[in-house]
């Protein structure tokens, strides 16, 4: 069957990112090199990411703003306050293209409580879809205390996180020699910080709590049972046993690495993510031709297509993502 037949209704993309042009400016700065550098006409300009989404045959697009790019930027402010000014922005944004995007909340949620008051404000007053943090910072892990009064907030609101890679701190020279060395970094660091998040527990703490990860965190699903006690008791719980609970991105839209997302965590917790504009264009075609040599039957494609997320998001599938 090809392609063509099997094109879904909807396609929601769950990870794309944008810099405010307000806060970021045309031109990088001396921070951002290499791949943020060649990208940021495409990061910063409103009307690239509204011809990006015409272009690809995206229906909604998910946004948001690391805090890794917008602490590059020269400005004063703390992670709170540029989490703040960026979701600000990104909320305005999302206000002219009612249907096209939707906003994640840029926490930093190892500030306590006061990263889940932002996370309150931006979906309570701003009307965002979810959370959008990084998985580490320095040398804590998702796993830390700090982010527990985030991690409460979006269980008890049923918005989903999306758990973002980030930079190792330091890049062993031994890395970059490899040309996917730098992507390697931080499937590393992601990977360790979600692994301790299921030792800890929270997930079974928090039943309502979903939390979706990108592709390049997936060695995480690979590795659980290494965070498991050893001998487990027959029947007792398993901090591996948490790992259905996650959702995965398909960034990438490699068929070896969508086959590894949908075996380690099913077809109905898997969904789409472009990583825009890290992969530039990222046609519906393409995207239904990965799912397919994938191992995705046909009759499922709507399922990643859309909707797993419109069921993540709470939007009603059936209604279709028009008017979001």
């Amino acid at each position: 069957m090809s392609e063509a037949a099997t094109a879904p209704r909807n396609v929601i993309d769950v990870h794309a990112h944008w810099l405010p042009l307000e806060l970021a400016g045309p031109r990088p700065p001396a921070g951002a090199k290499g791949l943020i550098a060649e990208i940021w006409d495409q990061l910063v300009d409103p009307a690239q990411h509204v011809e990006a989404v015409e272009r690809d045959g995206i229906d909604l697009r998910l946004l948001c703003s690391p805090l890794e790019m917008l602490t590059l930027l020269d400005l004063p402010d703390d992670s709170l306050a540029l989490s703040r000014r960026s979701n600000d922005l990104l909320a305005a944004f999302v206000a002219e293209h009612p249907g096209r995007f939707g906003g994640l909340a840029t926490v930093d949620p190892f500030t306590g409580e006061a990263g889940a008051e932002e996370a309150r404000r931006a979906i309570d007053e701003l009307g965002f879809r979810g959370i959008f943090l990084a998985t580490v910072e320095g040398e804590r892990l998702l796993d830390d205390p700090a982010v527990v009064p985030t991690l409460e907030f979006a269980a008890e609101h049923g918005v989903p996180i999306f758990a973002h890679p980030v930079n190792p701190p330091v890049l062993p020279p031994r890395y970059a020699n490899v040309a996917a060395g730098h992507a390697l970094g931080r499937a590393a660091e992601s990977a360790i910080s979600i692994l301790a998040l299921l030792a800890s527990g929270v997930l079974s703490r928090l039943p309502d709590l979903r939390i979706y990860i990108a592709q390049l965190s997936s060695a995480a699903l690979l590795l659980a049972h290494y965070v498991d006690p050893v001998p487990s008791q027959e029947g007792a719980w398993k901090p591996s046993d948490d790992r259905a609970r996650l959702f995965v991105d398909v960034a990438g839209f490699e068929p070896i690495a969508v086959r590894a997302a949908i075996e380690a965590v099913g077809i109905d917790h898997s969904l789409i993510g472009t990583d825009y504009p890290v992969y530039g264009p990222t046609p519906t075609e393409m995207i239904v031709r990965s799912l397919l040599d994938g191992g995705v039957r046909p009759e499922e494609v709507e399922k990643i297509a859309s909707d797993n997320a419109a069921r993540l998001l709470g939007i009603a599938p059936a209604a279709g993502v028009g008017g979001i």
